[in-house]
């Protein structure tokens, strides 16, 4: 018995993912003049110290608000070195996403964080769409070793167990566990 639960608990434990970027959005559907809130969190990274990946969008219904971008990380800029901290590009319905580790120092990144967060302004009516996207020139890197690419999640794509759901399907492991134990004893 002891056997079954350890490899239960080391198939769980194995089949725990790494290096997940979670996109989530408070809006799809969208009409003129509305504000779109945009969430992108790092879930479970392994040490690394670069990362660079995009994010198409539609600019024909959405337009990019550079003053509500915030962070767990410092942003680059000129003063600090361009190359060390969070930089967002915004090109025509794309932005770039690039954090840079101060490599002079040994800084590396690791763990959970928010990346970015941010605001769309709806210029239009209609279903937004976005498209992460983690190309061969952008990269996943600690000290110029490449990384596996990270796994892509939208938060709005996850459907967690409702809590009834939940506790029915424990209650269920603990009806099973004790029919199993009953059958065990008297077989004795």
């Amino acid at each position: 018995m002891k056997k079954i639960f350890l490899a239960i608990a080391l198939t769980w434990a194995s089949v725990a993912q790494a290096n997940i970027i979670e996109i989530s959005t408070d809006e799809v559907t969208v009409t003129a003049g509305e504000e779109v809130n945009f969430v992108i969190d790092l879930v479970n990274f392994e040490e690394f110290d670069f990362l660079s990946f995009s994010l198409g969008f539609d600019d024909t219904l959405l337009s990019f608000d550079e003053t509500s971008l915030t962070s767990d990380f410092a942003f680059a800029d000129l003063i600090s070195g361009p190359f060390d901290g969070l930089d967002v590009f915004a090109d025509p319905g794309k932005l770039l996403f690039t954090l840079t580790a101060d490599f002079l120092i040994g800084e590396t990144f690791m763990g959970a964080a928010n990346l970015v967060t941010f605001n769309f302004l709806a210029t239009g009516t209609g279903v937004a769409n976005f498209t992460p996207v983690f190309e061969s020139f952008d990269s996943l890197s600690l000290s110029q070793t490449e990384l596996d690419a990270p796994n892509f999640r939208v938060a709005a794509d996850v459907n967690p167990v409702s809590e009834p759901s939940a506790l029915g399907l424990f209650a269920v492991f603990l009806l099973g566990g004790g029919v199993l134990r009953r059958r065990l004893v008297a077989s004795k």
